[in-house]
């Protein structure tokens, strides 16, 4: 199974939660019969490589001024 929840309203935080059979293998000794996994990501979206590569890097500049 694949879970996938919003931990956001709008989308950008989520988790991701799996549990997937894997192929039996005769050769292989260490046979295990299902992957399982947790994952938290974090999405945003750009119209422009202009746009990512500005608020990449005026991001801590922004997040500075706010401070003082």
């Amino acid at each position: 199974f694949n879970l996938e929840y919003k931990i956001s309203k709008d989308g950008k935080i989520r988790t991701r939660d799996y549990n997937e059979s894997n192929d039996y293998n005769d050769v292989n000794t260490n046979n295990i019969k299902y992957t399982q996994g947790v994952g938290l990501f974090y999405t945003e979206e750009f119209d422009s490589f202009s746009e990512f590569f500005g608020n990449l890097f005026n991001r801590k500049k922004k997040e500075d001024t706010n401070e003082e």
